[in-house]
């Protein structure tokens, strides 16, 4: 190690031999190790503003990706209003939905819903078999009554057409005697003026 620490303090000093500081390694005649750091306030500078820029980039990209079109923000959280912590509350509060104690609650909770479900399935399944006998029953009657008509309505039928071929008749013997009246009139004209 303290090879390493001479090595490093040799390669600073040959770098930096005009600035202010140099890391020096002395041993004394006691074993110990002193070092001596000096600070560069410019590189020390540059290096928290390199951070700095590091992270505000880092913050610009997960903004961009999480608030640069309300789409996302619905998408990731329903609401295009909140803030960032509160999104990540949100979030959070999702995932602590994921936990073993909690699914094993909604487990529990799903079951039941599922029994009083197939419950209300069998009710409503009863109410619409009662239903349905009830068309049942209703369309039977009017099936029992229609086998009354349909065995009335092709005699009346018969009668209709028998009696439209009668009418025919009748309209052609009214016309038939129209003109033997008519016929008898102008000849008794014609007998008077004689």
């Amino acid at each position: 190690m303290l090879c390493e620490l001479d090595k490093i303090g040799g390669i600073e000093s040959e770098s930096d031999q005009g600035s202010q500081g140099q890391a020096m390694s002395e041993q004394g005649q006691s074993g110990e190790v002193r070092y001596q750091v000096s600070s560069r306030p410019r590189q020390a500078q540059l290096l928290q503003s390199a951070r700095l820029s590091d992270l505000e980039s880092r913050v610009a990209r997960l903004n961009s990706v999480i608030s640069s079109s309300p789409d996302s923000l619905r998408r990731l959280c329903g609401d295009g209003d909140k803030s960032l912590t509160e999104r990540s509350r949100w979030i959070a509060g999702k995932v602590a939905l994921l936990e073993v104690s909690q699914l094993e609650a909604i487990d529990a909770r799903m079951t039941s819903l599922l029994a009083k479900l197939d419950q209300l399935s069998e009710r409503s399944s009863s109410l619409q078999d009662q239903e349905r006998d009830n068309k049942i029953s209703e369309l039977y009657d009017l099936a029992r009554t229609m086998e009354d008509m349909s065995q009335v309505l092709p005699r009346a039928l018969d009668r209709m057409i028998a009696l439209e071929t009668l009418h025919i008749q009748g309209t052609g013997f009214v016309k038939s005697l129209a003109q033997l009246e008519a016929t008898q009139q102008a000849l008794n004209n014609s007998c008077e003026t004689t």
